[in-house]
């Protein structure tokens, strides 16, 4: 499975032996395009974090086939709440109902752990053995969240695998490689289309790559088809969802909205975007609050120049406190869309988003309690 290229500018991939010349351990992190070649290696513990859906969960696929392959049985586990981790642990410990050899899966949306998760990470870490890995996924973290304590630690036991989006420079050439992966032949101006409609999303290349190919009567795309398949698709898309917020248009939010969720569209993905947008503004406002420079923020994030007017007027109408306010709100519809909870996520990210676009939400009732 391809998963992706990443910008790298800058940027240093140590994944040799992963001992240094004393033999000590050494700090392994990677990315995704050599993900394979570390598989046969024997790691006990992956960690994959980023903040762009597609390769995160390419990553993980590879992760996961792999070690089913190799007779893996895995057990899922989301930390949010009151996290129990000594269920973690005591899974680490015992026998597989199906298998001797487990994985078992971390993931931790918001990417904070607390004060009983570093230490249940810390603990879990001395547990590792051939029989049992695991597999800890993690949005992209800030800076004081990479120099923890409890993420210093997974470094030193496992492999990194840092997911980066594509920088605007290679992107023409990746886009071409998922065109070519799925069969079809695009011109040049055709992945220059491509390129301008996507704004460096990933997730959304491919699906607009895999509508081509099912209305396609030809393997060779031109700019032509790139312009009608965005213009088919163009009402209930999931990006001029987020744009539509940013840029403050409610009725816009609720009509594409509706029609996503009309159409079937899957509302684990739509939230992880949503998610990623919700993090952004979380980080910008914030900024705000502390009379930082936000324009900075821009860079941090690969706002591209089309968006930066709709990122800038959200920004500068809402406060830390509005966005904060929505993080319990994700979580539950995280929890609705992975059958934990009752209730309709698409509602959640109905309200999500036109909080974002200025819509008091507070005295509109949920279908489930926080």
């Amino acid at each position: 499975m391809n998963v992706g290229n990443a910008a790298r500018t800058g940027r240093t991939d140590r994944s040799s032996t992963g001992r240094d010349a004393g033999g000590r351990r050494r700090t392994l992190k990677i990315y995704p395009e050599k993900l394979t070649e570390q598989l046969g290696r024997d790691h006990t513990l992956y960690v994959v974090t980023g903040d762009e859906p597609l390769v995160v969960q390419e990553s993980c696929d590879l992760i996961r086939s792999y070690l089913r392959g190799q007779g893996f049985e895995r057990e899922l586990f989301h930390v949010e709440g009151q996290f129990k981790w000594d269920e973690v642990l005591h899974s680490a410990n015992s026998m597989g109902l199906f298998a001797e050899q487990k994985l078992l899966e971390v993931r931790i949306a918001n990417g904070k752990p607390g004060d009983a998760g570093s230490k249940g990470l810390a603990a879990l870490t001395e547990l590792l053995t051939l029989e049992t890995r695991v597999l800890m996924v993690l949005p992209r973290l800030d800076r004081s969240s990479q120099n923890s304590k409890w993420f210093k630690g997974l470094e030193k036991a496992g492999l990194v695998v840092q997911v980066f989006p594509v920088d605007r420079s290679r992107l023409p050439g990746w886009v071409r490689g998922r065109f070519k992966q799925a069969g079809l032949s695009p011109t040049r101006d055709a992945v220059e289309a491509l390129v301008d409609r996507i704004e460096g999303n990933q997730l959304a290349a491919v699906q607009e790559i895999e509508r081509i190919r099912l209305i396609s009567a030809s393997r060779e795309v031109t700019a032509e088809d790139v312009v009608n398949s965005v213009a088919d698709a163009a009402r209930f898309d999931v990006f001029m969802l987020i744009d539509a917020a940013l840029a403050q248009d409610a009725d816009r939010v609720v009509k594409i909205s509706e029609g996503l969720r009309s159409e079937g569209a899957e509302p684990l993905m739509v939230l992880a975007m949503v998610a990623r947008e919700v993090r952004m503004l979380l980080a910008m406002t914030e900024q705000k609050r502390a009379g930082g420079d936000v324009g900075k923020l821009m860079s941090t994030y690969r706002v591209f120049p089309k968006r930066k007017p709709i990122v800038e007027r959200c920004v500068a109408a809402r406060t830390y406190d509005d966005i904060i306010r929505l993080m319990p709100i994700l979580a539950q519809a995280d929890r609705m869309a992975k059958g934990m909870a009752s209730g309709d996520p698409w509602t959640c990210i109905r309200e999500i988003l036109l909080s974002v676009a200025g819509v008091n939400i507070t005295a509109m009732s949920r279908s489930a309690e926080l």
